[in-house]
C-alpha cells in the first residue's frame, strides 16, 4: 500500500466504524488552491461529484481505502453530521512545511482540545475532531487569530489523511467546554473569554526551571518528561513525530516565546 492508504489506517476506530466515507479527486485552481469536491465512491454507484448531505452517497471505510487502493481518488474524506456526536476544527496554515514549527495560537488550541489532530492534505494545516455540538452563536470561519479557523459539527465533508499528531479520541470523553473555549475566542469580542477552560497556566512568565517543572507535573507530564528529559520516543509512529510532539508542548509552556 502506498503511503496515504497505510496512513489512513490510523484514523481513529470511532469515525471508521460510521459509513460516512466519500472521496475526492483535487482540482487544482490558476490561484494555486486546490478544491478537493467529494466523491460517491459507494460500490454500484456511478461515480461522480456527489451531495455530501444524501446518505445514499456514503459508504463505508473499507469501500472508501479500496477505491483509495485501486486510485479511483486522491484521498478520502469523512461527513459530518447531526447524527454523529463529532465536531471538527480546520486550522489553515499553522504549520510551517520546511521546519515542522506550528502558529503558537494553534498550538494552544490542539493542547486545549486534547482530542484526535492530524497534518492536512497540504502539510501546513490541522484538523482536530472531538466530540461535542458546536455552540449557536458560532460561525463556521474566522481569521481571529491571524489565520483561517473554521469550525464544524454537521452538514461538512472533510478529507481526512491519517497523518496524527495526537490519536486519542475516545467517544466518551466530550470536548465540549474545550470547543466552547475556542468558539467565543473566534466569534466574541470579549476579553474575559480569552482564557483557557482548563486550571493550568502556560505561565509564560516563569523562570525556566519553574516553567519545566509545571510542564513535568501537568495532565500531559509523563509524555512531556519522557520525551524532553529522556529522549524517549516509544509510542510514535516515528521520531518526527515525537519531535513534533515535543516542538507543540514547548510551544504551549512557553506561549510561543523563542527565548
Amino acid at each position: 500500500p502506498s503511503s496515504s492508504e497505510s496512513k489512513v489506517t490510523q484514523i481513529p476506530k470511532a469515525l471508521r466504524d460510521l459509513p460516512r466515507w466519500m472521496g475526492t479527486r483535487f482540482e487544482r485552481k490558476r490561484d494555486g488552491r486546490v478544491d478537493k469536491p467529494p466523491y460517491c465512491i459507494r460500490p454500484g454507484s456511478k461515480f461522480v461529484k456527489s451531495d455530501k448531505t444524501d446518505p445514499a452517497n456514503w459508504c463505508t471505510f473499507e469501500e472508501a481505502t479500496s477505491a483509495l487502493e485501486r486510485g479511483d481518488v486522491d484521498a478520502i474524506g469523512f461527513v459530518f453530521t447531526d447524527e454523529d456526536p463529532f465536531f471538527v476544527v480546520d486550522l489553515d496554515g499553522v504549520v510551517d512545511r520546511e521546519s515542522g514549527e506550528i502558529n503558537a495560537s494553534a498550538a494552544e488550541i490542539i493542547h486545549t482540545m486534547a482530542s484526535y489532530t492530524e497534518i492536512s492534505c497540504s502539510g501546513t494545516g490541522v484538523h482536530v475532531v472531538g466530540i461535542g455540538t458546536k455552540p449557536e452563536f458560532a460561525g463556521c470561519k474566522s481569521r481571529k487569530l491571524g489565520f483561517t479557523a473554521e469550525v464544524y459539527d454537521s452538514s461538512r465533508f472533510m478529507v481526512m489523511t491519517g497523518e496524527s499528531i495526537a490519536r486519542m479520541l475516545d467517544p466518551e470523553t466530550k470536548k465540549q467546554d474545550a470547543l466552547e473555549w475556542l468558539c467565543q475566542r473566534l466569534w466574541i469580542k470579549h476579553e474575559r473569554f480569552n482564557s483557557r477552560p482548563q486550571a493550568e497556566s502556560r505561565a509564560a512568565d516563569l523562570e525556566d526551571e519553574a516553567l519545566l517543572e509545571r510542564a513535568r507535573n501537568a495532565r500531559t507530564g509523563a509524555k512531556f518528561a519522557a520525551l524532553f528529559d529522556r529522549g524517549d520516543t516509544s509510542g510514535f509512529a516515528s521520531a518526527s513525530e515525537a519531535d513534533f510532539a515535543l516542538l507543540n508542548m514547548l510551544i504551549f509552556w512557553t506561549a510561543g516565546d523563542p527565548m
